[in-house]
């Protein structure tokens, strides 16, 4: 037993004398020499201990000694798991520690690198004897990488603690026999080797690692990016397919690298591997996600000046040309692109090398972000060309948007007018894409630039339409007016269909309140007439928009026809008329905004005049009336409001006015007059309060000699 301690130090020690209690030796102390057939290696005496910590052997350590006592084992599967055990040992001694990978000593790599060598050929020699058990229990052996890709398949597939392995290697031997404790021997020990293999390559490659960096996924994910930071793709890839991890992360970076140093063609294939990676695991979204990195990349790659000469060489270019050949330089027989006028005079600050890059990733992975690509370097003319050559909805609808984003959108204008005017068989075809680009305008809320596309090709209803719209989104009260007028221009355009419903034609526009032409032509009419109160500068002719089918809406119209009312008295009552508002409640509210101005108090009883002949005799006293105890009670104008009192029409309007005055006995005798035992029985009351007891007397006398 004592022979077998020292040739356990003898392998596991190197000659500097490191204690065989070191980390991680106690754990498994006193288990090893339970098993039949297997070496007591760590157990003995106590006065052992003194021994095997003061002895040193010059070479260690030896593979020639650890081989002599493996084989000294009583059967192959003795010699298989001694050696697994050795090796694991090794590893935790050696292989296992927590020390900064970034701050290791080339010195440190380099002991690593022959300890794992050594400990390489122990578990080769354990894998040999393993096979060999397999073979001689006629049991069947799939083979070491088909264990791993097995392990790989398993809830823990990256969970590994050397420790724990150890120790379960340990328990397989104490509790376990026959076919299913060498299956379970062999798990551990695949699970081991390969991570043994994967350090001896990172540190051949001078890359510190160990144990630790394999342990979870975590650990693995960090170790990937430490070496992909040190530029070691290659590997990276190697570990990453070991685990299958997705690789595709890995690639991309490669490719980013390689773009940055201007080795396109390689950068090309790394990127197409990326992509190819990510489809692998389902994630196709990293497709277009990888592409536009290595996009963005060359853009940020090498600058160059230009001159703003392409600019104007571009606008010299197309007024020579585009009475001819049309916007892309086209004759009328259609042929392609190469009789285009079109140069690449790029206004990028690419060179053109770079940019032919953009195009080979745009075109092949993201063909959708082509146009935007095209405007970001003022490509105007080749965004065109790209979506009328492919002749598709969704192109139009990319260069439509592009052209709302930067702002350009007199290129989407001037596209559609030049391909509008020419006469091709593809005809058909451009309009139906032109009508699919106000679609997609229209959607994205710019009405005005759907307006202007809708009258190259025809004018009328829909275009009315969309002028309105313009109006509610403009904002100044010059390009208020503007909409307006060409809302009005386009509806007198339209003759003949003026009562036909808007939604039978396929038009929505309920959120405008109108339902046909008609309609439409009073309300613009209306608007039109109402902006006219607006104020020139600021936002308030906003609160002035009458136009659309919401709250707010109606609470402008009740507000217009209010201010408009003694200034107008024929708008406010079209409004009243057109929208239904409520007459009596417009101008009560009207008179009492009037009144709380005092320098216009004078002018209010001509102005109410002529609204008398718009309301009935009890609506009309309601109004006056209102106006009464507005002048009286808030503005204290007994005069003025003895004036309006002239306009009530019912006696019993006049004697509530002559109670307010305090007039008690005019509206006595105006209440005897017409007989009212409502309004007698009123004066008494007030007679009373007032201590008016002759008065008194004479609405009591009246009440109990009533006709």
């Amino acid at each position: 037993k004592r022979i077998i301690f020292y040739a356990y130090k003898a392998c596991c020690f190197e000659q500097s004398g490191e204690n065989s209690d070191s980390a991680g030796e106690t754990r498994s102390e006193g288990r090893a020499g339970t098993n039949d057939g297997i070496f007591p290696l760590l157990e003995g005496l106590p006065t052992d201990e003194m021994v095997r910590k003061s002895y040193h052997y010059k070479i260690a350590p030896s593979i020639p000694l650890c081989e002599s006592i493996l084989s000294l084992s009583t059967s192959s599967e003795a010699a298989a798991v001694n050696a697994s055990l050795v090796a694991m040992k090794l590893s935790i001694v050696f292989l296992n520690g927590d020390s900064d990978k970034r701050g290791t000593k080339m010195t440190q790599i380099l002991n690593d690198l022959e300890r794992t060598e050594t400990i390489l050929e122990i578990i080769e020699k354990a894998q040999e004897c393993f096979e060999a058990t397999f073979s001689e229990k006629m049991l069947e052996f799939e083979g070491w990488d088909s264990i791993w890709d097995a392990s790989m398949a398993g809830d823990d597939a990256y969970n590994f603690d050397l420790y724990d392995i150890y120790e379960k290697l340990l328990a397989a031997l104490a509790f376990d026999k026959g076919s299913a404790m060498l299956r379970n021997c062999v798990v551990y020990v695949a699970n081991f080797a390969v991570r043994l293999d994967l350090i001896h390559t990172l540190l051949s490659h001078d890359i510190p690692v160990s144990f630790k960096d394999f342990a979870t996924l975590s650990s693995i994910n960090g170790t990937l990016r430490f070496i992909s930071e040190e530029e070691y793709y290659n590997i990276a890839i190697f570990v990453s397919n070991k685990f299958a991890l997705n690789p595709s992360k890995i690639w991309e970076t490669w490719g980013l690298g390689l773009i940055n140093l201007s080795e396109y063609i390689e950068a090309r294939a790394k990127v197409e591997r990326a992509i190819k990676a990510a489809l692998s695991f389902s994630e196709e979204s990293r497709q277009a996600e990888i592409a536009m990195h290595a996009v963005e990349t060359l853009e940020k790659g090498r600058m160059v000046k230009v001159s703003k000469i392409y600019d104007t060489t571009h606008k010299l270019l197309q007024e020579k040309n585009v009475k001819h050949k049309g916007w892309f330089g086209f004759r009328d027989t259609g042929k392609t692109s190469s009789d285009a006028i079109f140069r690449n005079l790029s206004s990028s600050q690419i060179d053109s090398e770079v940019y032919n890059e953009c195009l080979y990733y745009l075109k092949r992975f993201v063909p959708e972000n082509l146009l935007q690509f095209y405007f970001k370097h003022k490509q105007y003319q080749q965004a065109c060309l790209f979506a009328i050559e492919n002749k598709s909805t969704k192109s139009i609808e990319h260069l439509s948007k592009a052209c709302i984003h930067f702002e350009r959108e007199d290129i989407l204008i001037s596209f559609f007018r030049e391909e509008l005017s020419r006469d091709s068989d593809n005809r058909e075809v451009i309009v139906d894409l032109w009508k699919h680009a106000i679609e997609i305008v229209c959607i994205e809320k710019r009405f005005a630039l759907a307006y202007r596309l809708q009258i190259l090709e025809v004018s009328g209803t829909f275009a009315a339409i969309l002028a309105l719209r313009s109006f509610k989104e403009c904002d100044s009260r010059q390009d208020a007016d503007l909409w307006l007028g060409n809302s009005m221009d386009q509806i007198l355009q339209v003759s003949g269909r003026e009562h036909d419903n808007f939604e039978t034609l396929g038009i929505q526009c309920r959120d405008l309140g109108i339902s046909n032409l008609l309609e439409m032509r009073g309300i613009v009419g209306l608007q039109i007439d109402v902006m006219k109160f607006a104020e020139k500068d600021g936002s308030d002719f906003k609160s002035w928009d009458i136009v659309g089918d919401n709250d707010m809406i109606a609470f402008h119209r009740r507000r217009a026809a209010e201010l408009i009312l003694l200034k107008d008295g024929n708008l406010a009552f079209r409004l009243i008329q057109e929208f239904r508002l409520q007459a009596t409640e417009v101008y009560i509210d009207s008179i009492r905004q009037y009144c709380k101005n005092k320098k216009h108090i004078g002018s209010l009883i001509p102005l109410v005049k002529d609204l008398k002949g718009t309301l009935g005799d009890l609506d009309w006293d309601h109004v006056i009336g209102s106006a009464f105890f507005v002048l009286l009670n808030e503005c204290n104008d007994r005069a003025r409001a003895k004036q309006i009192m002239k306009l009530l029409v019912s006696d019993h309007s006049k004697i509530l006015a002559y109670l307010a005055l305090g007039k008690l006995e005019k509206a006595f005798d105006l209440a005897v007059a017409c007989a009212d035992e409502v309004d007698i029985q009123l004066i008494a009351k007030h007679a009373k309060s007032k201590g008016k007891q002759q008065l008194l007397r004479k609405c009591e006398e009246w009440l109990r000699n009533k006709p």
